[in-house]
This record gives structure tokens, C-alpha cells and sequence, in this order.
């Protein structure tokens, strides 16, 4: 099920859609009328003769009303085949009046018989992944636990690739329980460890089933709310809609502790966190810092809720950006 905020906008679209096919649909009518005034005679009369047919009906025998259909679907189809001839007689092609639709399938309402058409449903879909601020997913390379070291890293327990198998099975949990289970994640761990990646991924399958997620970093999103709290012109803010940090599904905050640290921004974090805290919505920051980093970074109000309501998972290992370029290059 898509979430309501994208549902609205996109039956929006379908309505200005719909109400521009129109116009451009009585702009035809009126040129073909000009030019073959019988064609809308024919016209009028196929609409005058549905009115007496429904009169005509009425208090008849079945007998009579088969006599009456087959008459009227006689006449009928001669109006519509004579309409037909005109029509090419006087240039205009067969096409001429449905070539106004985006989608000739639904003419443009998103709808066949009360049942969402696949014009639609794709829209629902790019909705999503353009509200998401990620419009390159398609094109994230796949997440490939092997290129974590197999052998033991420092002082940790498990080895880096154990450490990112149960990270994956952890989010594979995450996922498959969303709708029912809210939870609240920090990714954190040194630069080159997949953080970014595996939010992406994550995004990725949640907007594939529907939801609606907000993937920002910590930068962009600090600067697009000071530019709307102090209105100063910008073009637009990225992920459209302010209201969006609180009513998508997902948010994910990605690099925190890249942004430059005021009064301001420790504010907004905090509203933030609290607010979707409150709204029981998943989120989940990742960030280069440490846990001792974030605690003498952020204020108390902060770390409380963080180490009260979010989930800490370490990453840890070698930086697998150079492993994969190592590996590319062969060596």
C-alpha cells in the first residue's frame, strides 16, 4: 500500500492530466465540426437516440425490447460508420481524437473499470523513488559482503565479514517487519565500510514495496531547513516538501557529523528525532563518528534519545572502496 501523501499527489496529476485531454478533446471536436457540421448532427443524434431508446423500453415485453435493442443498435452503428467516413473523408485521422492521452489505455485517469491501471501504478512508484531524494537507485551496484576480510580485525570478536552477515540479516529483519515493527538504527564506523550503500539498498526495497522514504545527507539537510527558517533564496529544497521529515515512512540522515555544528542545527536534529520518536516512524543516521564522538558532539537531550531509542550497529574493517578498486585493477 502506498503511503497517502503520495497516493494524493499522484491522483493530482491525473486530474490536471485529465482536465487538459479534455480541453484539448472539445478544441478537436470544434475543428471537426467546422469543418463537416454533419459529423456533429451525427452526433446529436446517436445522443438523442439513447434518450428514446430508454423511453421506449420502458413497460415493454421482453420480445419487444430485443426488437427495440436490435433496432437501435442498427441504427446506431450506421450513425457511427457514416461518422466514421466523414471523419477520414475530411482529413482527420482515426486516431485523431485519442491521441490526446498520455495513456490511451485509462484516456488518462489512472483508472480501467475501477481498478488502478499500470500507467498508473508506475507513477506511484516514480513518485516515491522523486520524493526520496535517491533518483539514481536503479543504478546502486550491488552490496557484496565479500570484499570483507574473513580474518580477525583488532580486538573485535567477529571478523568484518561475520560483523556485515548479521548487519544484512539484521536489515533483512528490519525490512520484512517495517509495516508492523518500527525500529531506529545508527550506522556508525570509519569512512569506506558500506554505511551509505547499505542505506541506499534499504531505501531501495522499501520504495519498491511502496513507502515512502527520505534519504538526505546531514549537510543538506541542515542547509535546506536554515534557508526555509531564515528565507533565503534557494531554488528548491530537495526532497519537496519540509513536511516530509515527518510524514515519510522512512528517513534516513546519512553522514551526521559532516554538517557544521550550531545552536541551530543541534535544535532541529533533536525536533526531529523527537517528533518521529512520537510518531512511532523508523529512521535510521549513519555517521563517521564514533560513539565517545557523538556524545561529546551532540547535546544531552540528543544522546539520550539516541542511546535510549536507537539501535547501534558497528562497522568496522578494512576501507572496502580501495579493496574494490585493488581488486578491479587486478591485484
Amino acid at each position: 500500500m502506498f503511503n497517502k501523501y503520495i497516493y494524493i499527489e499522484v491522483m493530482k496529476e491525473y486530474e490536471k492530466l485529465k482536465n487538459l485531454a479534455n480541453k484539448k478533446f472539445l478544441e478537436r471536436k470544434k475543428l471537426c465540426f467546422e469543418k463537416c457540421p454533419r459529423i456533429k448532427e451525427i452526433e446529436d443524434e446517436l445522443y438523442s437516440n439513447g434518450l428514446n431508446f430508454s423511453k421506449s423500453i420502458i413497460g415493454t415485453s421482453k420480445e419487444e425490447r430485443e426488437k427495440l435493442l436490435k433496432d437501435f443498435q442498427t441504427l446506431n452503428n450506421n450513425l457511427k460508420n457514416e461518422k466514421n467516413y466523414l471523419i477520414r473523408k475530411y482529413g482527420f485521422t482515426d486516431t485523431f481524437f485519442e491521441d490526446i492521452y498520455k495513456c490511451k489505455k485509462c484516456k488518462d485517469t489512472g483508472f480501467i473499470n475501477n481498478i488502478e491501471c499500470t500507467c498508473f501504478k508506475q507513477n506511484l512508484i516514480n513518485k516515491a523513488y522523486d520524493l526520496s531524494n535517491l533518483r539514481e537507485l536503479n543504478n546502486i551496484e550491488y552490496f557484496d559482503i565479500n570484499y570483507y576480510s574473513k580474518e580477525n580485525f583488532n580486538d573485535e570478536k567477529t571478523t568484518p565479514f561475520d560483523n556485515m552477515n548479521f548487519i544484512q540479516k539484521k536489515c533483512s529483519n528490519f525490512i520484512d517487519a517495517f509495516e508492523t515493527t518500527p525500529k531506529n538504527f545508527v550506522f556508525y564506523g570509519n569512512t569506506g565500510l558500506g554505511k551509505t550503500l547499505l542505506c541506499k539498498k534499504l531505501a531501495k526495497e522499501l520504495l519498491d514495496r511502496g513507502h515512502l522514504v527520505l534519504y538526505i545527507t546531514a549537510n543538506e539537510l541542515f542547509k535546506n531547513l536554515e534557508n526555509e527558517k531564515f528565507n533565503k533564496n534557494f531554488d528548491e529544497v530537495n526532497f519537496k516538501n519540509i513536511s516530509l521529515i515527518d510524514e515519510c515512512d522512512l528517513l534516513i540522515i546519512d553522514d551526521l557529523g559532516t554538517e557544521l555544528t550550531t545552536t541551530f542545527t543541534t535544535s532541529i536534529l533533536f525536533q526531529i528525532i523527537n517528533n518521529r520518536l512520537l510518531l512511532k516512524k523508523s529512521t535510521i543516521i549513519s555517521t563517521n563518528l564514533s560513539s565517545p564522538e557523538i556524545t561529546a558532539l551532540y547535546s544531552t537531550r540528543i544522546t539520550s534519545r539516541l542511546y535510549g531509542e536507537y539501535e547501534f550497529i558497528r562497522f568496522y574493517g578494512n576501507d572496502i572502496r580501495i579493496i574494490k578498486n585493488l581488486t578491479k585493477q587486478g591485484y
